[in-house]
């Protein structure tokens, strides 16, 4: 059981964001099974500077790699444009990943990008999707 003493932010972070893969491309094949004039997408904003870091930027070994970590991030505004084009582009396809292009996707232009091979499992995505109903109490209408 996690506790104050186990939590990982880290991890929980890394979790959270498989699991909105997983619900995603759930979604999509419940919106194909059903036929439906919708798509469910997906978007990261790759390594932007926000103010997620202000836990850490105290940190010596923060404070050390600052320099690098530079290199390797863009500006909040540069890392929305990943959920911009997943949200207005017309060629946008159902399923789709988008995120930054260069420098290992932690920054640039915005392009279809893969996700872990994990994110795709759909015995996990209807384990989620399940126990998100049983959580919220809210049936998502939407069944393949």
């Amino acid at each position: 059981m996690l506790n104050r003493d186990n939590y990982n932010p880290m991890l929980a972070y890394f979790n959270s964001k498989h699991a909105n893969l997983l619900f995603t491309y759930e979604l999509q094949r419940r919106i194909e099974g059903q036929g439906l004039n919708m798509i469910s997408v997906a978007a990261h904003p790759g390594g932007s500077v926000t103010n997620l870091a202000r836990h850490v930027e105290k940190r010596l070994i923060f404070r050390l790699l600052k320099p690098l970590l530079n290199l390797l991030t863009q500006s909040a505004a540069q890392g929305t444009l990943p959920e911009v084009r997943a949200s207005v582009d017309p060629s946008v396809q159902g399923g789709e990943y988008y995120g930054p292009k260069s420098m290992g996707g932690t920054r640039g232009d915005p392009v279809i990008v893969s996700s872990t091979e994990a994110s795709h499992n759909c015995d996990d995505a209807k384990k989620l999707w399940t126990d998100s109903e049983k959580l919220t109490g809210i049936n998502f209408k939407v069944a393949v």
